[in-house]
């Protein structure tokens, strides 16, 4: 994926359609993680490189870890969000941002690895240097399958109707 907010924003159509099940700040959290290597890269070297942590294997250990620990994180985050950030004292317009800061287990390891596993399907569409199934394969059958495009089309489209599932619930 060319930019991580395009992963971001199609994972408001599950938060929307399943929210009790789904915390849409742990898959944001193993979304960033498995970005932080193509940052290094292009940090030191200037260019984006999706090497050990975008495949399947990685994945797998960076939504173990979102689940585990992102759980506690994420619930702290929330809370600062709605208690400092949104505070009803300084910020009344914005009162419908709050959420819930209590994440389940459950909607911790299915956001993590909706998340993570995402990523990795959403990448191999369109990056060159990926090899997701590393170290058992150097292929990665779906390249090019799915236009660079169409798949920023789909994530677009996935946030329209998260927001419209959004909506209609309200």
């Amino acid at each position: 994926m060319p930019f991580t907010p395009f992963h971001l924003i199609a994972g408001v159509a599950a938060k929307s359609a399943r929210p009790k099940y789904f915390s849409w700040t742990v898959f944001v959290m193993a979304n960033v993680l498995i970005d932080t290597e193509g940052a290094y890269y292009l940090l030191t070297t200037g260019i984006v490189a999706h090497k050990l942590f975008h495949t399947w294997f990685a994945a797998t250990i960076i939504a173990v870890f979102c689940a585990t620990f992102g759980k506690y994180l994420c619930e702290f985050g929330l809370r600062i969000w709605n208690n400092f950030i949104l505070n009803e004292k300084y910020v009344p317009s914005f009162k419908w941002m709050r959420s819930s800061s209590k994440i389940t287990k459950t909607s911790a390891w299915l956001s993590a690895f909706i998340g993570a596993y995402t990523h990795i399907l959403l990448d191999s569409f369109v990056a060159l240097d990926m090899k997701p199934y590393f170290p058992f394969s150097d292929g990665n059958h779906l390249l090019g399958l799915i236009s660079l495009q169409n798949i920023q089309y789909l994530c677009i489209g996935l946030f329209l109707l998260g927001m419209i599932i959004y909506i209609f619930k309200k």
